[in-house]
């Protein structure tokens, strides 16, 4: 059990650094694409933002899970194990981890 636990905070020390270094890199990217959503959604296409979202979190080994037009952001990074949620605000972010649990369908 302690070696599961240990493996879980592992996993999750090397995604949150690369969650980090992806915000830093395109944080003002993020924010700008939500503030340029808040004033021209009647007129942009979301598909579009999605597509900004995967290119800017694939280079950090993230994959897209889920993204919605209040920019709330579901990634799974390639460690697997971690959901991570981030929520794009105007001028900051926040973020936090749920355990991935696996269920064998009978």
């Amino acid at each position: 059990m302690n070696k599961n636990i240990t493996k879980l905070k592992a996993t999750r020390k090397i995604i949150e650094k690369d969650l980090v270094k992806c915000l830093n890199k395109f944080g003002s990217n993020l924010c700008y694409l939500k503030s340029r959503w808040n004033d021209e959604k009647e007129y942009e296409d979301f598909e579009q933002y999605k597509k900004q979202f995967k290119l800017i979190f694939e280079k950090f080994n993230f994959k897209v899970e889920h993204c919605d037009k209040k920019f709330h952001i579901v990634l799974i990074h390639k460690v697997g194990d971690w959901c991570t949620d981030v929520q794009v605000k105007s001028s900051e972010f926040s973020y936090g981890f749920s355990k991935l649990v696996t269920k064998t369908l009978h």
